[in-house]
């Protein structure tokens, strides 16, 4: 929770991810940190991170199905898909074969959605040729980490390639 926030933090303030981890602020960049909270405290609605490191799809999804019956829930994003790990159910279905597993994962979440109408979003990690990739028009699909029928039970799939800048960026001064 506390990285997820100052990820967000950093994004929305424009400030160093380095900086939020070392908690060594001058005068501006609290001011800067103040600006901004005060800023996504105006956002209507809220963010609630829920950590289930360890959980299986099933669990991820009751829970999801829980929280939306209290009205807790219209989005559900589902950070780093290929962390869940195989149920019980996976296990007997699939045995190691972790690539079907995630197809499951995605087919589970898909379900979910259509029958509640909260709308999934699912983010995987890029395999080591993606990661290496320095030019975003030559990634594809096949970049994704297991990407195959994942990919395939998705309804849209988005690839999202940050640049990387040699010598870092600057933006007023500060790097960003």
């Amino acid at each position: 929770r506390k990285l997820m926030l100052d990820r967000r933090h950093a994004r929305n303030g424009h400030l160093a991810r380095r900086l939020l981890a070392s908690g060594r602020y001058t005068d501006q960049d609290w001011e800067r940190i103040e600006q901004t909270k005060e800023r996504l405290m105006q956002w209507p609605g809220g963010i609630e991170y829920l950590r289930c490191e360890g959980w299986p799809m099933e669990q991820v999804v009751t829970e999801a199905r829980r929280q939306h019956e209290l009205g807790h829930c219209d989005v559900l994003i589902v950070d780093y898909l290929e962390k869940a790990s195989m149920s019980t159910r996976q296990l007997k279905r699939f045995r190691s074969d972790g690539y079907h597993r995630e197809a499951d994962d995605v087919e589970q979440l898909k379900v979910f959605s259509e029958n509640t109408g909260v709308r999934v979003l699912t983010l995987s990690q890029f395999n080591k040729d993606g990661k290496s990739e320095t030019r975003r028009e030559n990634l594809s699909g096949r970049h994704i980490r297991g990407a195959g029928e994942k990919i395939e039970k998705s309804n849209i799939a988005v690839l999202l390639h940050r640049d990387r800048a040699i010598d870092g960026e600057y933006e007023g001064g500060v790097e960003i």
